[in-house]
């Protein structure tokens, strides 16, 4: 039994407090259904949801993705493929509008596994294309950075020679002229 606690409706329960969690065995929470996630997860499960929807709220937008990421991938895992698209989908969302490159190409994986595993082929191809996709703006952003980090090494290091060049030149201009 777990013993941490969780912040739910203004108060603080322990998730292993079943008796007052205000979500029944349905999986309803105020009338609501909110899916399987809190069945396989709990406590921990609904607070993650509610997280990425308080997330949203203030405009951590980058973080509520990720949130949805880490949700779509659970789901995935439990066979909950509805849940699992629903959540990589806002994650991609997210990731498309913040370009959030490493978050696109992993919702769209998803996306592609969602589809393809609710028997849509054609929508799975076109996820995993928009992955590849992703995939390769990320190879050519790091590729990027790694060329710049180069020319900044090979500058540094030229400009240094320069340096060391005018020192040279300027101690062998003093012994000239004390000699």
């Amino acid at each position: 039994m777990g013993t941490s606690a969780v912040g739910l409706g203004g108060r603080r329960d322990r998730d292993d407090d079943v008796v007052a969690d205000p979500v029944d065995n349905r999986g309803v929470l105020h009338g609501e259904a909110i899916g399987q996630f809190h069945q396989h997860f709990g406590r921990p499960g609904l607070a993650a949801v509610q997280a990425a929807d308080q997330v949203m709220i203030t405009n951590h937008r980058p973080l509520a993705a990720n949130i949805f990421l880490w949700a779509a991938k659970n789901l995935v895992k439990m066979q909950a493929y509805g849940e699992a698209y629903e959540n990589a989908g806002k994650s991609y969302g997210i990731a498309i509008d913040m370009g959030l490159l490493p978050v696109r190409k992993e919702s769209a994986l998803i996306l592609a596994d969602c589809s393809e595993k609710r028997g849509n082929i054609v929508e799975a191809l076109k996820w995993l294309r928009l992955s590849m996709h992703a995939a390769d703006s990320l190879d050519r952003v790091s590729r990027d950075h790694e060329i710049r980090r180069i020319e900044a090494r090979y500058n540094f290091e030229k400009k240094e020679k320069e340096n060391e060049l005018l020192r040279n030149k300027a101690s062998l201009q003093e012994q000239k002229i004390r000699n």
